[in-house]
């Protein structure tokens, strides 16, 4: 199997779910009979966690953001914002349809999950339907792992 290097781009479509899913959040704040100090609390951290999920997910920047990916034979490499190249398992609980992919990667040297949000924006079309195809034949096969333990 050839290997098939993908760089991800800046999302759109992620940055809109992201703010209205913290939106949301910061506007059930005002419905809830709290102190105004806990109200107060509780927005700054909605805040704190939109600005770390639009950086990290969304904008792909920040230490540890996922930049490109290499697929093979071999499995899966994850390229970081600070150009290191990291072998990873991809998890048998990763979600792969044509609007939404959500990887769950364990990089090998540690035991840590990573998620990985996808969608049709962050990169090429044909990219796109090379990973979710590649994705699909990992599993097919058996090659991606069962993280059932993890549960």
């Amino acid at each position: 199997m050839q290997t098939s290097e993908i760089r991800l781009h800046s999302s759109r479509q992620l940055l809109a779910v992201l703010t209205i899913a913290h939106l949301g959040a910061a506007a059930a704040l005002l419905v809830v009979p709290v102190p105004f100090w806990l109200q107060l609390s509780c927005g700054l951290t909605i805040l704190a966690s939109l600005v770390h999920s639009v950086r990290h997910h969304a904008m792909r920047q920040g230490a540890g953001a996922i930049v490109a990916l290499r697929t093979s034979g071999r499995g899966m490499e994850v390229q970081t914002t600070d150009g290191n190249w990291l072998m990873v398992e991809v998890l048998g609980s990763s979600l792969v349809t044509p609007w939404l992919t959500v990887l769950h990667l364990r990089p090998t040297p540690h035991r840590r999950r990573v998620p990985l949000v996808l969608l049709p924006d962050m990169l090429l079309p044909q990219d796109y339907r090379r990973l979710r195809v590649w994705l699909r034949w990992q599993d097919a096969f058996g090659h991606g792992a069962d993280d059932a333990a993890m549960l």
